[in-house]
């Protein structure tokens, strides 16, 4: 899951930087929390507490090094430079490119 690359970090808060920058001049409604020791579980949950509704997580589509992770493994390890946005589908593949 942690993948120490020094590159790879920078390319995260400049994007993460750019999202935010973008979601203020549109006024985007959205959330974001960095995963921390929670891993995708606890943000995910954090967050649609906080939208007043549920999540689906699709955890096929997250990235890991390690391909067989088990899901209960996935959806509660510790992660590092990996950030969960809630946004308007709208906007999803805009973030994500």
């Amino acid at each position: 899951m942690q993948l120490p690359d020094p590159f790879l970090k920078r390319v995260l808060n400049v994007a993460t930087h750019e999202v935010f920058r973008r979601v203020r001049e549109r006024g985007i409604p959205c959330g974001f929390k960095d995963l921390g020791a929670g891993g995708i579980a606890c943000a995910t949950s954090e967050l649609a507490a906080a939208g007043g509704c549920g999540a689906r997580i699709v955890l096929d589509d997250a990235h890991r090094v390690e391909r067989e992770l088990r899901p209960e493994v996935l959806l509660c390890a510790e992660t590092q430079e990996r950030y969960c946005w809630v946004v308007p589908e709208a906007f999803a593949a805009e973030v994500c490119a």
